[in-house]
This record gives structure tokens, sequence and C-alpha cells, in this order.
């Protein structure tokens, strides 16, 4: 039977087992630009909200350690407060309100209402080292903390469902024109300090 021995081709098993093989290879290629595509975009959401907590945290940091008073009470979700130097800013409102509502952080001042700084904000928490409402002269030793926590969504790496993204971000702040010492002793820089915030 060499007439059968001649014929070139593939046999059944063969071929059933190269479709096999490709299949799976397949899958793997395409579960790999899967995750590839998930691990991004989680990574990106990731990122922009931490931008926009880095960027709030900074400018508020900025404008409160030039203040000469803040009044805000431990656990608010807003502070008050009042920046000696406005040279060099395009805003030059002295008097500065932040608050949260709903899942926005506003500014206002006496020049703006009601600014949006960030939205997706889970908690805005002020906290003051002194106890009443007032940072000012007669406690220039006073510290503010601002916790803000962002949260979002992205599905994660093995996840098909979105599931939360959180960033949290804090920061302790010592204003710096509280007191009026002549000697600028400490960190009181007698209404002299500023950041020129744009």
């Amino acid at each position: 039977m060499t007439l059968l021995d001649s014929k070139k081709g593939f046999t059944l098993i063969e071929l059933v087992t190269v479709i096999v093989i490709l299949s799976i290879l397949g899958w793997f290629t395409f579960r790999f630009i899967d995750v590839v595509t998930k691990s991004y975009m989680a990574g990106s959401r990731q990122t922009d909200l931490y931008m926009k907590a880095a960027y709030s945290m900074e400018r508020l940091t900025r404008e409160l350690k030039d203040s000469n008073w803040v009044m805000a009470t431990n656990g608010d979700n807003w502070v008050y407060f009042q920046k000696v130097n406005t040279t060099g800013q395009m805003d030059t409102s002295k008097m500065v309100f932040y608050s949260k509502y709903e899942d926005k952080l506003y500014r206002s001042t006496d020049a703006s209402s009601n600014s949006e700084i960030c939205d997706k904000v889970k908690t805005f928490r002020i906290t003051k080292s002194s106890s009443g409402w007032w940072c000012d002269s007669s406690n220039p030793d006073c510290t503010i903390t601002i916790d803000l926590v962002l949260e979002g969504t992205a599905v994660k790496f093995g996840e098909e469902t979105p599931s939360p993204l959180v960033v949290s971000i804090n920061a302790v702040v010592a204003p710096k024109n509280l007191g009026t010492y002549t000697d600028r002793s400490g960190r009181s820089y007698n209404g002299d300090y500023y950041d020129v915030v744009q």
C-alpha cells in the first residue's frame, strides 16, 4: 500500500490537538491583555484620586500656614481662617472658608462662593491641638491636623465587578502668623510669613 503512505495531510487527532493548543494559547493571550488593561485602568484612577487629594491638601496647607487666626472645632468638616498676605496671588481675598458638602470639597472667600476644589471626598476632618474654636495669638503653638479621604471605584486584578479605591492623605499645619513676637522666636513670623498660592 504505497499509495496510502505517499499521501500528505493531517490526521484528525493532529488537527484536534492543534486546535486545542491554539485555543489555550489564545485564551491566555486575551486573559493577559484583559488583566493588563484592568490594572492600568485601576492604576490611572488611583493616580487621579491621589493627584486630586494632593492638590487640595497642598492648597489648603499653604493657605493655613499664612493665617493669623483659624476657627474650627475638632472633628468638623469645615475650617474658616484669615490670611495675612495676599501679595502675588490671583485671589486677594483674606477670609477663606473650606467645607465638605456631600462628596465635594468647596473653597469660599469674600470674593467667590463655593468654588469646587475636589470631588469624590469621603472624609474631610479638621482637628486642632487646642480646645475651643480658635487658633490665634492667645495660643500661638496651636497646630491643625487635616484628614482628607477620597474614594472612587475601579475593576482590580482578578475581579469582574468594580471595587472601591481609597486614597487617604493627612497633614499637620502650624500657622506661621498667629503670634506677634517682635523677636520672631519660635515659629511665628510676626505676620511676615507668606506662601504664594496661585
